[in-house]
């Protein structure tokens, strides 16, 4: 991936609604030239404008009814320890298809909803709060998907930390703690964005 000067900055707007998610950038050639720029849509690795914003723990084999590797020979699988398995995810259409093979509903992993329940966690009882930090992660996650996705497009190559975020979101009953957790995921998954590349190209 090539990398841009290390004075350049890629303004990035983030169109997120109930269900989708569209990301809009300014490339590095645009930022230089003189010509007032034009705004271009990040399409994702089907080709769409729009993203759905869903974000799924990946589920483990013995909970995936077509998963052929695991149920043709399920005593050979090895025991791990949990604690030592680390948690993946999966987003958009590929979510969706494992939640429906899983006969899982949409709308709890949607990402407007993740960050809307873990408020709600956040304010009830101390043994939620696992369950807070899990719907935080999603939609972390997400946000990570999202930003790599961006970094990677056509035109852009530059390194995530070079990307400025500009943020659009629903306000139909949109809280005040629900602006800030929003920020707060999109702020983590960047910077988890960041830590999967690495730190040493950064502008």
């Amino acid at each position: 991936m090539s990398l841009q000067d290390n004075n350049t900055i890629i303004p990035v707007g983030i169109d997120i609604g109930v269900r989708n998610a569209r990301v809009a950038i300014i490339s590095k050639a645009d930022t230089q030239s003189k010509i007032s720029p034009e705004p271009s849509i990040v399409t994702n690795e089907l080709g769409q404008r729009y993203t759905l914003a869903l974000s799924v723990v990946e589920p483990k084999a013995e909970d995936d009814p077509l998963n052929d590797q695991y149920w043709d020979n399920p005593n050979s699988s090895k025991k791990v320890n949990p604690e030592s398995v680390s948690v993946n995810y999966i987003h958009g259409d590929a979510a969706r298809r494992t939640l429906d093979r899983l006969k899982k509903p949409l709308q709890p992993h949607l990402v407007l909803n993740l960050i809307k329940d873990s408020i709600s966690c956040q304010n009830d009882d101390s043994e939620n709060v696992n369950e807070q930090a899990e719907k935080m992660e999603a939609a972390a996650s997400f946000f990570c998907y999202l930003n790599a996705q961006t970094a990677n497009a056509s035109g852009t190559g530059v390194h995530p930390s070079a990307l400025r975020y500009v943020v659009a979101i629903p306000p139909t009953n949109q809280s005040t703690a629900q602006t800030q957790t929003f920020i707060t995921s999109l702020s983590s998954g960047i910077i988890k964005s960041i830590r999967q590349i690495g730190w040493d190209n950064a502008p």
